[in-house]
């Protein structure tokens, strides 16, 4: 897993209309199934001249979270909640389990809800996606706006134009409404990607006459499958991904060093081992085409946004807009068989808008992006959209679940910046109240509100101080991830096998990895402990050091020792010595060398005694190391330790305190972490 490692100026900054209680305007634009590196200013070739002077004006954050799949963003995005707190945790299907039940439940609000209290006037324009599960093959079975149905105009918003399922022709999409009214396609020259624009753009025009705020979501379908473009976008590409996925992914990872987005140390991810490489692939040119057809499709939103900015420009509000654009999840790997159900191509054999039925599936002998297509890109390309990430759209490995975000209020952003702080898309909803002032609901004409688990980055806006002290979840089809701070609870460790100093991650449980650099903050656990006994495996590459801090003080040294003799309190097992003045003293070697070799589990069993207090605080004994068992052998025996070891978190003793595990010295992983309190007087 790769890491930047790590979101708005003091409010004497804030522009004149925020500071005399305008409220601004919001415009969130979220598209599908995009990748992190495809757009200009995320280091992509695609031309997207409109969003990259969004960027260019505003925030882009390099680390800004998605929930790895479509309807679960979207439950997120809209409500400021997890997804199975909202009711989505997986798809629109439902699985009789109210985490899992297809569609937002009343325990939750949509900002649309939520502002509307607030005075605003609110609009949909593009894909909904959190109203159940629409079988495009049954349309008896289902009804928009039943219990299990609720649609935009039930959930908040005053105007909706758009889909209510997820994906479809772009030239005659199924499930098209206006507000709750079905409509059919009856035009060849219709095209999804730009009605979207034009009911956006219709809309924010009606609301900017107005003389209340406005919060206008456009949810465009670009560029997830089918490949459909027009012939005159996917022109601009003809030939621009002949070269293929290898040398892509070399070029886009140098242009995102280039920008300041990745660190210069890292290195590219491997080629997802799923992929060929380039020279072995047969239908070069067919496979040249499913990209350029997918650039085409970014190419075609990015001028919708550029409308969407110019309408904010004639109406005299972009100033005092906030624009916050992003994706629902990484680029998609799934491959569209003409037999094949995952997905089902066939559920989305709808009739085009002539009546004809479209091809359905990837073959290489039909070229994509005509409406009588339906294709996806497939994996290969997907790997390179998410570079210089590992995997894709419905994983929560960082190709799953970076998104491109960018954040832009011409009125009270001051700096352009960078943002490196880890932020989540839950954390949206909590932000546009925070600035607009408008106040989270107990409840809202049902139930009680399941509270916010966002934060507002609002402080990134004024100044770029705020950190995100919460941790961050995920869960999708059994995938799970935790972040908190710089650390990031994944499935396995193993070392690289391009570099014995770092890790390569796989597949796994529970295995706690400070980052590829190993440079990160210390982790603490909020249990405080007195006497204890503690069993920990630890991993370390070739060369590296780190430390397990009991009560945050009394450290045991970790560190690559294998084969070493003439050991000290520096080495692997070893009780680091106390520092003072300048100078070192005390500490205790491991009375024999157990350590196994680098990228070998190792495991620690511990017997610590607290210190000891009387009543007045005076401390009457010192800490103790009872007993230290290194991989199954004795190293220490009843060690005293007078003080806090150098680099302790605390320089006081206490009774109790949090263990520690130093995570700035170099690479370090950590398994199967128990601790059990004992009574050792």
């Amino acid at each position: 897993m790769k890491f930047t490692v790590a979101f708005l100026l003091a409010l004497s900054c804030i522009g004149p209309a925020q500071a005399a209680g305008t409220r601004p305007n919001i415009v969130l634009i979220m598209v599908d199934d995009m990748g992190y590196s495809d757009i200009g200013c995320y280091g992509g070739e695609v031309q997207t001249p409109n969003i990259d002077a969004l960027a260019a004006g505003g925030l882009r954050f390099t680390q800004f979270y998605n929930t790895g799949r479509c309807c679960p963003t979207r439950a997120s995005l809209m409500t400021g909640l997890y997804p199975h707190q909202a009711g989505v945790g997986h798809m629109v299907g439902d699985y009789g389990v109210a985490e899992y039940q297809g569609y937002l439940n009343e325990s939750c609000a949509t900002i649309a809800e939520v502002l509307k209290t607030g005075g605003y006037r609110t609009q949909l324009s593009g894909k909904w996606h959190v109203g159940g599960d629409y079988p495009l093959q049954e349309p008896e079975s289902w009804t928009p706006g039943d219990a299990r149905h609720p649609t935009p105009l039930q959930r908040g918003f005053d105007h909706f134009w758009g889909t209510l399922t997820g994906a479809g022709s772009f030239f005659a999409p199924p499930t098209l409404m206006d507000g709750d009214t079905p409509v059919t396609v009856t035009s060849e020259d219709f095209y999804y990607t730009d009605e979207i624009t034009d009911h956006a753009v219709r809309m924010i025009e009606e609301s900017a006459a107005g003389d209340v705020p406005f919060f206008s979501y456009i949810a465009y379908t670009s560029p997830h499958w089918p490949l459909h473009a027009l012939e005159e976008d996917i022109e601009k590409y003809r030939g621009v991904y002949d070269g293929g996925w290898d040398e892509l992914r070399l070029a886009r990872h140098a242009r995102l060093k280039e920008l300041g987005i990745v660190d210069e140390s890292w290195e590219l991810s491997p080629r997802d081992s799923d992929s060929i490489p380039w020279e072995e692939v047969e239908n070069k040119e067919w496979e040249s085409r499913r990209m350029a057809v997918y650039a085409a499709q970014i190419d075609r939103m990015d001028q919708g946004v550029g409308r969407v900015l110019d309408a904010l420009d004639s109406a005299g509000v972009r100033e005092n807009t906030l624009a916050i654009f992003l994706s629902d999840n990484g680029g998609c790997a799934e491959f569209l068989a003409e037999d094949s159900n995952t997905p089902d191509p066939v559920q989305f054999d709808t009739p085009m808008w002539n009546g004809e039925r479209m091809r359905m599936g990837n073959i290489p002998e039909i070229a994509p992006g005509g409406a009588d297509t339906f294709q996806s890109y497939d994996l290969p390309w997907a790997n390179a959209s998410n570079t210089p990430f590992r995997l894709h759209k419905r994983w929560v490995h960082e190709g799953g679940i970076s998104t491109p975000a960018i954040l832009s209020w011409p009125e009270s952003i001051r700096k352009p910046q960078l943002v490196s702080e880890p932020t989540h898309v839950v954390d949206i909803a909590a932000t546009i109240y925070d600035i607009s002032g408008t106040e989270y609901p107990a409840e809202i004409a049902g139930p009680e509100l399941t509270p916010l688990e966002g934060h507002s980055f609002r402080r990134v806006i004024e100044n770029g101080g705020w950190i995100r002290s919460a941790p961050i979840y995920w869960e999708h089809e059994g995938n799970r991830a935790v972040r908190l701070g710089d650390w990031k609870l994944v499935k396995a460790a193993a070392l690289s096998p391009d570099n014995p100093k770092a890790f390569a991650l796989a597949e796994g449980k529970g295995v706690l990895v400070n980052g590829d650099k190993g440079r990160t903050g210390n982790l603490f656990s909020k249990h405080e402990h007195g006497d204890v006994m503690v069993a920990i495996e630890f991993m370390v590459p070739q060369g590296s050091n780190s430390g397990i801090y009991f009560q945050g003080r009394y450290e045991i040294q970790i560190l690559d020792s294998h084969g070493k003799t003439g050991l000290t309190h520096g080495d692997n097992g070893g009780i680091y010595q106390r520092w003072a003045n300048g100078n070192g003293f005390g500490g205790a070697a491991p009375i024999i060398n157990a350590s196994k070799p680098p990228g070998e589990w190792q495991k620690f069993i511990v017997t610590f005694r607290a210190p000891r207090f009387d009543k007045s605080g005076k401390k009457t004994e010192n800490a103790r190391f009872v007993k230290v068992i290194h991989n199954g052998q004795l190293i220490h025996h009843n060690v005293e330790v007078t003080g806090p070891t150098r680099a302790a978190a605390f320089a006081d003793e206490k009774p109790t305190g949090p263990l520690m595990l130093q995570g700035d010295h170099g690479p370090v992983a950590f398994r199967k972490i128990v601790l059990k309190p004992a009574k050792l007087d």
